[in-house]
């Protein structure tokens, strides 16, 4: 997902992060710095903006598909309306 992450070396940073087991991220934890610890959170904060900017989005997309839908509804009612 392209967007608030906008380079490779963050994206796979972000990926292991979320991918990782828990006995693994435990033990990065433990050995990170405290710089390391904020980076990581920068980066899942970046991804939450993503998600609701995504999320967002469709939600747009998903109403204006359905305005297309009563559009159509809207002309079919006004031509069975002409000919009354």
């Amino acid at each position: 997902m392209a967007g608030f992450i906008n380079n490779e070396h963050d994206r796979n940073n972000l990926r292991f992060l979320m991918n990782t087991n828990r006995e693994t991220l435990i033990k990065w934890y433990e050995s990170s710095s405290e710089d390391d610890i904020l980076y990581a959170k920068s980066l899942l904060d970046a991804f939450d903006l993503e998600i609701n900017e995504n999320n967002k989005t469709q939600l747009i997309d998903s109403q204006l598909d359905t305005m297309k839908y009563f559009t159509e509804a809207t002309a079919v009612l006004s031509y069975i309306r002409e000919k009354q």
